[in-house]
């Protein structure tokens, strides 16, 4: 190639020209201006006037000069060019891209002017479909902050018009799509905090919706750091920025049902939260889990920052979750967060919600030894006597409960309801009769004997009002002999609970112990029997079992016999809920085809009536082991052993007065034998009233009055 001849052709022609013009593109500014110039002169004045061969060579599709200099942003060149004849809309032969294309790509002002005031068809598209006006949109979605990109897409803006522009941004979104790709990294990168990372993988077109190898997006990621809510960061709050404005969706939920707007809720951001509502999120995706992993985790000053900003957004405090089914006012009482308790209950809470075991929060602050929420609700206003009845059984439990136990009792005195144990009267111990004597087992027995049934299915449910010491619940045919406890002679089936927490299965004075949740005032117990399969159930608190669970099941042979609902107890109120419209839980739904029926309509509950001051309540009267009466049930009677007598003092210590003039009534529910009533100072001993100094009594017997032993008629 280096003989005479070849040099000369090299050396002249079209070849020299090309490669002249293409080392003057390679250079900047002014020199690559000049040396342009130097040859398109020097051609010019060799052609004379046929410039045909100097436009082909600057049009050359292989190598289009106009472009090259366009990429570089060299106006001054891209204007000789222009001068000598070069085609403005020439497009590069690969990509199909115009100078406009180029210019608008690297955000040349100069550049794009020239190209605008000389006729540049700015409607042309590339290979792709992609106009300038388009192209300068989609870079500066990776470039928002590329000033003189954004001056280019605004000059080309105003010169088109703007019905075009409108157009172009309706093809926005369908254009961006087409360029996305997934990435896998990008949802790692949001959850560790990461930027840098994740703004170049979102500039590169990474997909802002890219699920990871656990299928979670990068917007659930962000707002899931490792390590909860101790690692969030304003990195991952700059990432959930940059997420939305790459067009993230907020409304999708991650592998656990969660939004977004949930995660932040969690996290307890109201910067993420307002950042997500301005992107359309909207707070009814918050669920009732959600508020309470934010009260159970959150720092108190952002937990009522957030919980204040979702009542404000309207969101539902009302909805209880799933599994326990709670209200965020629980995971606050078990904290002691009295100033959460507020903003909850300012929100809509309910207060007195009960979860699934029968719990409302006063009981849970209580069970927590959490003195301060339980003084919070005591405070607050009236609490209903199970839970307050509850609230002391779980304070009993603690370890110092005396504070705890003073300010629920001081309620209960309050509100004039009586001594806590809700019998309203207290055994005055009376000598000779120690505890644990035969005096301490005497037990009752109440049934529905006149809805006895024998052949169907049928439920009805026990709400165990007060503790009770000791409790069968179940059923006894009409043959069953009254002077024995339920479940102690083969005319009767029950589960018995020894002090709410040993529990067995009786029939016939037998039966195993069984592993059963304990029993606390205010839980309600299912009885459901169903005589073609000669099966009897039980529920605790509305769960029923499986068969495999053997402790909730008992089998019996109903052999034509009358069976009714009854129980026997010591010391404790309960309630019979035999009506359909009284039940609280209702019987299983995998019972017979037609399902169970109510064993009657109506309550039967115990109903002893004592009336001190200008208030009645019900109370269990079993201080002589005779029958007491009871509402709408029948006393089958109970056991006294001989070695008892028949008196038994019963008083009101609590309510003794040193000075003044007070007043109370005593009814006569039934036939009593040598009755006395009257008054006693707290220095007596027992026995009957008015047989020491400390007492006196009038006899409703014989007609005398009673003191220190001495009578008078």
């Amino acid at each position: 190639l280096n003989v005479p001849g070849m040099i000369y052709v090299k050396e002249s022609g079209r070849n020299r020209i090309e490669r002249d013009l293409a080392a003057a593109v390679a250079h900047t500014g002014t020199e690559a201006v000049r040396r342009a110039l130097n040859t398109l002169n020097s051609i010019k004045d060799h052609l004379g006037q046929d410039d045909h061969e100097l436009k082909a060579i600057l049009n050359s599709k292989e190598k289009p000069l106009l472009l090259k200099a366009a990429e570089a942003g060299n106006a001054e060149l891209m204007s000789v060019f222009l001068r000598y004849g070069a085609d403005i809309d020439i497009k590069d032969a690969a990509s199909g891209q115009t100078a406009l294309h180029k210019v608008m790509e690297g955000g040349y002002e100069r550049a794009m002017w020239l190209l605008l005031e000389n006729g540049a068809d700015w409607n042309v598209t590339d290979k792709d479909g992609i106009a300038p006006l388009m192209e300068g949109l989609l870079r500066l979605r990776s470039e928002p902050d590329n000033e003189y990109l954004g001056r280019a897409v605004c000059i080309l803006s105003q010169v088109t018009k703007i019905d075009y522009v409108r157009k172009i941004r309706s093809q926005l979104k369908q254009a961006v799509k087409k360029r996305l790709k997934q990435s896998t990294e990008l949802p790692a990168h949001c959850q560790d905090g990461d930027v840098r990372k994740v703004r170049e993988l979102l500039n590169s077109y990474a997909d802002a919706d890219s699920r990871g190898a656990d299928n979670e997006r990068g917007l659930h990621k962000a707002l899931s750091p490792v390590g909860g809510v101790r690692n969030f960061t304003p990195g991952h709050l700059q990432i959930c920025e940059l997420l939305l404005q790459f067009s993230a969706d907020c409304k999708k939920e991650d592998n656990f049902g969660a939004t977004p707007l949930a995660l932040a809720a969690r996290l307890g951001s109201t910067e993420v939260m307002s950042l997500l509502q301005q992107h359309g999120a909207t707070v009814e995706s918050v669920r009732a889990e959600d508020l309470e992993a934010l009260v159970s985790e959150v720092g108190d000053e952002d937990a009522e920052a957030a919980l204040e900003w979702l009542r404000d957004a309207g969101c539902d405090f009302t909805a209880s979750t799933r599994n326990e089914g709670e209200l965020p006012t629980f995971v606050a009482a078990r904290r002691g967060n009295t100033r959460l308790l507020q903003v909850l209950e300012d929100a809509g809470c309910d207060m007195g919600w009960r979860n699934r075991s029968g719990d409302s929060a006063i009981v849970a602050a209580a069970r927590a030894g959490q003195t301060g929420a339980a003084r919070w609700f005591l405070e607050a206003g009236s609490i209903d006597a199970v839970d307050l009845q509850r609230a002391r059984y779980a304070a009993s439990k603690l370890d110092k409960p005396d504070e705890m136990l003073e300010l629920i009792e001081t309620k209960w005195r309050a509100e004039r309801r009586g001594p806590l144990n809700l019998q309203n009267l207290s055994l005055l111990d009376r000598p000779g009769v120690p505890k644990g004597s035969d005096f301490e087992k005497i037990m009752l027995t109440a049934a529905a004997k006149q809805n006895s049934k024998n052949s169907g299915a049928f439920y009805f449910e026990v709400q165990l009002l007060s503790k009770i010491e000791r409790i069968n619940v179940g059923w006894a045919t009409t043959a069953y002999q009254r002077s024995r406890d339920l479940g102690f002679d083969a005319e009767s089936w029950c589960w018995q609970s020894q002090d709410g927490r040993t529990m067995f299965q009786l029939h016939a004075a037998e039966g195993p112990e069984v592993a059963l949740p304990s029993w606390e005032p205010g839980d309600v117990l299912g009885l459901a029997l169903d005589f073609a399969a000669g099966k009897m159930r039980l529920s605790h608190q509305g769960k029923w079992q499986a068969e495999t669970e053997a402790g909730y099941f008992m089998d019996f042979q109903p052999n034509g016999r009358d069976l009714y609902p009854a129980v026997t107890a010591k010391w404790g109120l309960f309630r019979l809920r035999l009506g359909k419209e009284t039940w609280i839980f209702g019987p299983p739904k995998d019972g017979p085809k037609e399902g169970y029926e109510p064993w009657a309509s109506g309550v039967g509950e115990w109903a002893n009536e004592a009336t001190f001051g200008d208030r009645s309540w019900g109370f269990d009267m079993q201080l002589s082991g005779r029958r007491p009466r009871l509402l709408g049930l029948e006393a089958l009677g109970c056991e006294v052993p001989k070695s008892i007598s028949d008196f038994f003092a019963a008083g009101l210590p609590e309510l003794s007065r040193a000075s003044g003039k007070f007043y109370y009534e005593l009814r006569l529910l039934s036939r009593p034998e040598s009755p006395r009533v009257g008054w006693a100072t707290e220095d007596f001993h027992g026995g009957a009233i008015g047989d020491d100094p400390e007492s006196f009594a009038f006899e409703g017997w014989r007609m005398m009055k009673w003191n220190a032993g001495e009578r008078s008629q």
